[in-house]
């Protein structure tokens, strides 16, 4: 974003805040606006009407990022801005920071990024936001000294605890108590996994009622055929295992498909709510996403 249409956004802004606390103060005299200052206002308000180039740059095409294109997309739909969706195929790094790029140079005002792996974007975000870009990251939060604006992502740890808890809950309820719960993340090293990782590994260490022994966090694999080769060598391992765990969106489907080829008993919790899940789910086969 060039630095006089910055600034000039960010004026309007205080313009607004002045307008808003002005109208909570007690009523003078009625303000009188100069010739020059009404310009300035008709000026400010065409600058901010104007519609924003802001593209979505994410780390891989699979359903969990497809659900976030969704939003994106019915964003585009509400608001003044320009849109441009971009992700490979597969998790690829180079490919996704050649896509950023792209859209640096096509003159992005601001960005919204899942940088994968966060650790490999530190220099190529701080060089967009010296130049004013803005860049909003997800789900992986980037190094602080990248200078990224924003990360949003909802409060991932907390959500592996409920996971982990309802799971144990669940399985206790049909008379399980005990017994290895194989868990595993499929990106070691990014933001949301770690965390993720961190939830599970509370309730384990601290359960109340149950005596499960827990395995993991294990490299599941970071694309859908990885995953499922991963799941499919590890229910041969622990034969004894009385559960079954994945931290991505593609864990639930695997293991599901796994488990009804082998016709096996063992639980099943994972992450997000893919439409394959939910079918699992309803037709019992996975536990809990």
């Amino acid at each position: 974003m060039k630095k006089s249409k910055f600034f000039l956004v960010v004026a309007v802004v205080f313009l607004l805040l002045a307008l808003i606390l002005g109208a909570c103060t007690p009523a003078t005299e009625e303000p009188v606006e100069t010739e020059e200052e009404m310009e300035e206002t008709e000026e400010a308000t065409e600058e901010v009407a104007d519609t924003f180039f802001i593209p979505m740059v994410q780390h891989s095409s699979i359903p969990y990022t497809e659900q976030m294109k969704v939003g994106y997309e019915a964003a585009c739909d509400d608001l003044p801005i320009e849109c441009e969706y971009n992700a490979p195929q597969t998790l690829d790094i180079e490919q996704e920071i050649g896509m950023f790029e792209s859209m640096l140079q096509k003159g992005a005002d601001a960005v919204i990024l899942n940088p994968a792996s966060p650790d490999a974007w530190t220099e190529v975000i701080r060089t967009a936001t010296g130049d004013d870009v803005i860049i909003n990251t997800i789900d992986n939060v980037p190094e602080p000294e990248s200078g990224f604006n924003v990360y949003v992502a909802p409060d991932t740890k907390a959500t592996a605890v409920s996971l982990a808890e309802t799971f144990f809950s669940i399985l206790a309820d049909k008379g399980v108590t005990e017994g290895q719960i194989v868990w595993g993340i499929c990106a070691p090293g990014y933001t949301g996994q770690e965390l993720r990782a961190d939830g599970w590994e509370e309730v384990c260490e601290n359960q109340d009622g149950t005596n499960f022994e827990c395995i993991g966090p294990l490299d599941t694999g970071h694309s859908v055929e990885l995953d499922y080769a991963f799941w499919e060598t590890t229910v041969l391992q622990y034969p004894d295992a009385v559960g079954f765990a994945g931290n991505c969106a593609f864990d639930g489907p695997n293991l599901a498909k796994i488990k009804e080829l082998n016709s096996a008993d063992w639980g099943i919790a994972t992450f997000d709510l893919e439409p394959e899940t939910l079918e699992f789910i309803q037709d019992g086969v996975v536990d809990v996403a």
